[in-house]
C-alpha cells in the first residue's frame, strides 16, 4: 500500500456503522471495527515547544456516500501515554470537520430576518413540506431583503428541496423564499467518495482515531491512515 502499513488508524476492513464506531483500545487490531492503537514507540517527548513533537498526518477515506440522512461523522486523533489505554488518559490532538450526510445548498430572499439562534433549526417548505437542519448561513440572511446562500441537512428522503420558488421558514425566526438549490461543495460534502486530511504534532506515545456516527446508516469501509508526509501519496 501507498501508506505505512504500520501506521494503519482504520483499516478499512469493517463498514462504519453506529455499532462499529467505538474506538479502539489496543494495539492489536479490532476485528470488529477495523482500528487499533498505534504505538509510536517513545516513552519520552517534552511537552510545550516542538522539540521531540513529531509532526503527523491523518488521512480519511470515505469510499462511499452514506445510506442515510440526517446522519453526521465526527472524526478526531487523539493522543495518550497509558499503556493501558484507559479512557481518562486520551487527548484529542487533531480534529476533522464535522461531515454532513446528504446537504444542499439554498439560495433564499429574506422576508423575516433570520437569527443566529436559527443554525441548528429545522427548515420547513412551504410548498413541499421538505424539512431540514440548517447548519450555516451566511450573515446577508439577518437583513431582511438580502439574498444568500444556507446550507440545509435533509432529514428524510423525500425532502429535496428543489422546489425553487417556494417560501421556506425556520423553526426559529427567519422566513424567506427560494430562488435556487444546488449541491454542497463545502463544510466539506459527502455525496460519493472523499478523501481528507489533517496535520497535528503528537507529543505522546500512542495515537488513535475516534470516529462517531451520528445516528444510523452505513459510511462505508472507511480508512483511516497515519503519514510524516502524505502529499508525496495522495
Amino acid at each position: 500500500m501507498p501508506f505505512d502499513a504500520n501506521l494503519v488508524l482504520v483499516d478499512g476492513s469493517v463498514d462504519l456503522i453506529p455499532t462499529t464506531d467505538t474506538a479502539p483500545t489496543s494495539t492489536t487490531r479490532d476485528a470488529t471495527t477495523g482500528a487499533a492503537v498505534i504505538d509510536l514507540g517513545t516513552t519520552v517527548r517534552p511537552r510545550g515547544g516542538s522539540e521531540g513533537a513529531i509532526h503527523l498526518t491523518a488521512t480519511l477515506i470515505l469510499p462511499s456516500a452514506p445510506t442515510t440522512y440526517a446522519d453526521t461523522l465526527t472524526v478526531t486523533v487523539e493522543q495518550s501515554d497509558d499503556a493501558g489505554n484507559a479512557a481518562a488518559a486520551w487527548e484529542t490532538i487533531g480534529a476533522f470537520p464535522v461531515l454532513y450526510a446528504l446537504t444542499r445548498l439554498l439560495s433564499i430572499t429574506v422576508t423575516t430576518a433570520f437569527v443566529a439562534a436559527d443554525i441548528a433549526e429545522t427548515l420547513t417548505g412551504g410548498t413541499t413540506g421538505d424539512t431540514g437542519v440548517i447548519r450555516w448561513m451566511h450573515p446577508d440572511l439577518y437583513t431582511i431583503g438580502n439574498t444568500a446562500n444556507m446550507i440545509v441537512a435533509m432529514v428524510g428522503a423525500d425532502d429535496l428541496f428543489d422546489d425553487v420558488d417556494e417560501a421556506v421558514s425556520s423553526g426559529g425566526t427567519g422566513v424567506g423564499t427560494m430562488n435556487g438549490a444546488g449541491v454542497v461543495e463545502a463544510k466539506p460534502r459527502l455525496s460519493g467518495p472523499n478523501t481528507f486530511t489533517r496535520g497535528f504534532s503528537v507529543t505522546k506515545r500512542y495515537v488513535r482515531g475516534n470516529l462517531t456516527v451520528s445516528t444510523g446508516g452505513n459510511f462505508g469501509a472507511v480508512q483511516m491512515l497515519l503519514s510524516p508526509y502524505p502529499f508525496r501519496r495522495i
